[in-house]
C-alpha cells in the first residue's frame, strides 16, 4: 500500500464517491477508480459496495480508515518537519541578553542549542533591561532576555525564572554570622544601591517600606558585581541577585581572593526576587528559528 493509494482510499471515505474525490485530489475520475481497484486488488479486500446514494464502505474499509488516519498525519508531520528544516538552513539569530547572564550562563545555553542546529548563526549582544526592551521593540535583536519592567503592549513575554536577592557583605562585616538579614538589621547600615530602575532595587525597597524602615544609601551603582567590589572595599553592603553573587564568589576564587576580604551573600527576609523573561516583538513576523530558541530556553531554562 503506497502513500497514493493513502490518498485517495481516505478522499473515497470522506467524500463517499469517485467524484468528490477527484475534485478533492485534482485528478480524474478514472485514475482515482484505477488506484481505487489496484489498492483492492492488493489487500485481496472489497473496501466499498456501490449504492445508489454513492460508493458506502465496508467494515475492512473502516477498520483500514482507522490506521489509514494515523499514517496520513503521520505524512503530514513529515512534510511540516521537511520544511522546518529547509527554513533553518541557512538562519541567523540575534539574542540579547542582560549583562549578568552573559558571562557564563547565556553562553553555555547558547553552545547547546547550536550544538543541536548547527547551520543557525548565532549573535549575542549584552545591554541593560531598559535597552533591551528597546532593542527587540525596534527590530535591532531577536529575542531578549532581561528583566522586561516595562508594560510595553508592543512586546510578548515568556517569564523564564525568578532571580533570588541576597544581602552582600565584607566577610568580616557583623552580619557576616548571620544566616538571613531582616530589615531591621540594616537599619543603621550604608546600602550600595542597584540604579532606581532596576527590578531587585524597587523590590527591596517596597519591603524595607512595608518593615517601616528607612535606610542610608550614598551610592548608586547599575552592575551588580560593581556592587560587590564596592562592598569587598568596605563601601557599604547592598543587595544583588543570586547569578551575580555565584559569578562573584567563583571570580574572587579564581584570582585567589584572601578570605578576609571576600564578600559573603546572605539570604534576605522577607525573600526579594525578580522575574526574567524572554521577550520578543508582538508584531514580528512568523518565524521559526525565534520559536525554535524560545521553546529551547523555556525547556532547559537556568534552574
Amino acid at each position: 500500500m503506497n502513500y497514493r493509494q493513502v490518498q485517495v482510499f481516505k478522499a473515497i471515505m470522506q467524500s463517499g464517491s469517485i467524484t468528490y474525490a477527484s475534485e478533492i485530489l485534482h485528478v480524474s475520475q478514472p485514475a482515482v477508480s484505477k488506484t481505487l481497484k489496484t489498492l483492492e486488488q492488493d489487500l485481496g479486500l472489497l473496501l466499498f459496495t456501490r449504492t445508489a446514494k454513492g460508493l458506502l464502505p465496508t467494515d475492512e474499509a473502516r477498520s483500514l480508515y482507522t490506521e489509514v488516519e494515523r499514517v496520513a498525519l503521520g505524512f503530514e508531520n513529515l512534510k511540516r518537519f521537511g520544511k522546518t528544516l529547509q527554513h533553518i538552513k541557512q538562519g541567523r539569530l540575534v539574542i540579547g541578553v542582560m549583562h549578568t547572564f552573559g558571562r557564563e550562563w547565556m553562553p553555555t545555553a547558547m553552545a547547546e542549542f547550536s550544538a543541536r542546529y548547527q547551520q543557525i548563526s548565532l549573535s549575542l549582544l549584552t545591554a541593560s533591561s531598559n535597552d533591551m526592551a528597546r532593542l527587540v521593540g525596534n527590530g535591532q535583536i531577536d529575542v531578549g532576555i532581561a528583566q522586561a519592567r516595562t508594560e510595553d503592549h508592543s512586546l510578548l513575554r515568556d517569564k523564564l525564572f525568578e532571580m533570588q536577592g541576597l544581602i552582600a557583605v565584607p566577610r568580616d562585616h557583623r552580619l557576616a554570622k548571620h544566616q538571613k538579614v531582616m530589615p531591621e538589621d540594616l537599619r543603621d547600615e550604608n546600602i550600595i544601591s542597584l540604579g532606581a530602575g532596576d527590578g531587585l532595587r524597587q523590590n527591596f525597597d517596597r519591603v524595607m517600606a512595608q518593615a517601616g524602615i528607612e535606610y542610608k544609601s550614598t551610592i548608586d551603582i547599575s552592575l551588580g558585581e560593581a556592587l560587590c567590589a564596592m562592598v569587598q572595599q568596605g563601601c557599604g553592603i547592598g543587595i544583588v541577585d543570586d547569578e551575580t553573587a555565584r559569578l562573584y564568589s567563583v571570580g574572587s576564587a579564581s584570582v585567589g581572593t584572601s578570605a578576609s576580604g571576600a564578600v559573603k551573600f546572605i539570604p534576605f527576609h522577607p525573600g526579594v526576587s525578580v522575574p526574567i523573561y524572554l521577550i520578543r516583538a508582538r508584531n514580528q513576523p512568523h518565524n521559526r528559528l525565534i520559536e525554535l530558541f524560545i521553546d529551547f530556553m523555556l525547556t532547559t531554562r537556568r534552574r
